[in-house]
């Protein structure tokens, strides 16, 4: 998925340069600090691999050690998403205004990218960091939110 991003990244901004340069590649900032979070972020998902394998030096640690610590790494790895999301959120608010402005896109893709899924990544990111208690229910809005974006 992360791999199609740059290739994305360079379409919008060669289409939207001529609107705003700046904001344009302030977008494409935005695209790409996003993209290197949650690809650095996908090491916390291997984390748990290493952990409970089967390698000598794992021997140092209890079993329940271990399986804490992956938890723990799966856990971090929410996090680190989340904070994906917000340069995402900041991304999609900027190219939607370019869109906007371009007059030769359809102004509809633009308000669908400032449309309410921006405002709710904002409320879910604030909601899984100070509500942690609904940070599952939250992380399952943030996946149909990025499978929705996927789709559009």
């Amino acid at each position: 998925m992360h791999g199609c991003d740059v290739p994305l990244m360079l379409i919008f901004y060669v289409l939207l340069r001529p609107v705003n340069g700046n904001l344009a590649l302030l977008a494409v900032l935005f695209n790409l600090t996003q993209t290197a979070v949650l690809v650095a972020n996908k090491l916390n998902l291997l984390l748990p691999i290493f952990l409970l394998g089967d390698a000598e030096y794992l021997k140092a640690f209890t079993p329940e050690q271990l399986q804490a610590l992956s938890y723990v790494s799966l856990r971090t790895h929410d996090n680190g998403f989340a904070v994906g999301l917000v340069f995402f959120g900041a991304a999609c608010l900027l190219v939607g205004y370019l869109i906007i402005r371009s007059g030769y896109l359809p102004r509809t893709f633009g308000v669908e990218d400032i449309s309410a899924r921006n405002i709710v990544i904002v409320v879910l990111f604030f909601a899984g960091h100070f509500l942690a208690g609904h940070w599952r229910l939250s992380k399952l809005s943030w996946t149909y939110i990025a499978q929705d974006r996927l789709a559009t």
